[in-house]
């Protein structure tokens, strides 16, 4: 199956633009994977190819939520050679969850973070973080940190060096967040850098962000805003961009916006370009007015509100080069 399916963004010194749609081939994979269907997992690359894809919510209703009544604790490894499924699962010891978060070190270690809910508590979030490395036969692991907040899901997590940046989220006690954090994996210290409400855009929960190759640049895009307490969203569009490390909220700037609003987009740093695939969108309209915990009304909410899902990658360029040529960033050569 081959489509023509991205369009994108380039954004240098002076240019702010997005791009034609531009040909990429697509091939599906005979047969079915051996899991049932999920959602919100968490694919983690390793560096020999494979790729394991970690928690999430699984049947029908999951993805439809804010809740948790159908997560995972599943981890399977897909071997793209043989395109085989390895299940991991047997020895996992983390909870169940969703909304959680996965970075992948240079030396394959996977570190987890965050997510929801508690056994049998749909709003309560977790806080914990575990390690991971499968190439090197080490087993899950609990590290003994802890982060300067309360527990949360829904956040962004960008790997630089041995820093790991995270922006917004979804909190049960604040709602959707702004605020900044940095975890240090070579001392396992936490840092938060700026608290919730003095960044200048919208706080938000799943949404991307990713960092330059060379450190310079924190990029976030997408997501989702809440208000009134979390029971009207609104799906956001923007793009924003910080300089790193001598990182300050005044210093956030808007770039130009995603073609369409969406929330939870994917996000990949290639050759000095981002690429996002996917996401969904619902309409500003949407108001929930029962509980997390209720969980036939959640059903019910979800299954009447429009829900639309995109199909079609975009490129940024979101000047994630130092380079320059003729007074220009450009990333396309």
């Amino acid at each position: 199956m081959r489509s023509l399916l991205w369009s994108g963004l380039f954004v240098g010194p002076s240019v702010c633009k997005w791009l034609e749609p531009e040909g990429v081939g697509w091939q599906q994979l005979e047969g079915l994977p051996p899991w049932q269907p999920h959602t919100g997992s968490i694919a983690a690359p390793l560096s020999d190819g494979s790729m394991l894809l970690i928690g999430g919510q699984a049947g029908r209703h999951g993805g439809a939520h804010f809740d948790c009544f159908n997560c995972t604790n599943e981890v399977w490894q897909f071997k793209d050679k043989t395109e085989e499924w390895q299940d991991l699962s047997k020895e996992v010891p983390w909870d169940p969850r969703w909304g959680h978060s996965v970075v992948t070190q240079k030396d394959d270690t996977v570190l987890l973070f965050f997510g929801c809910c508690e056994r049998g508590k749909p709003t309560v979030m977790f806080r914990d973080v575990w390690s991971f490395n499968p190439m090197k036969g080490v087993a899950w692991s609990k590290l003994e940190t802890q982060p300067p907040f309360e527990g949360i899901q829904a956040t962004s997590a960008a790997l630089t060096g041995n820093d790991i940046w995270f922006v917004g989220g979804w909190s049960q006690h604040r709602g959707t967040l702004s605020q900044v954090s940095v975890f240090h994996t070579d001392t396992l210290k936490w840092t938060m850098k700026s608290p919730h409400g003095a960044a200048p855009w919208d706080s938000r929960a799943d949404h991307a962000t990713a960092i330059s190759p060379d450190g310079a640049w924190l990029v976030m895009f997408g997501g989702q805003h809440a208000k009134q307490g979390g029971q009207k969203w609104k799906r956001c569009e923007d793009t924003w961009r910080v300089p790193l490390p001598g990182y300050t909220a005044a210093q956030w700037h808007r770039l130009g916006d995603l073609p369409a609003a969406r929330s939870s987009p994917g996000v990949l740093v290639l050759q000095g370009w981002l690429l996002t695939m996917g996401g969904h969108w619902t309409p500003d309209t949407e108001a929930l007015a029962v509980k997390q915990a209720d969980r036939e009304g959640m059903e019910k909410h979800h299954e009447a509100t429009e829900f639309k899902t995109y199909n079609a990658p975009a490129l940024d360029g979101a000047d994630l080069s130092a380079r320059s040529r003729h007074g220009r960033t450009d990333l396309r050569t």
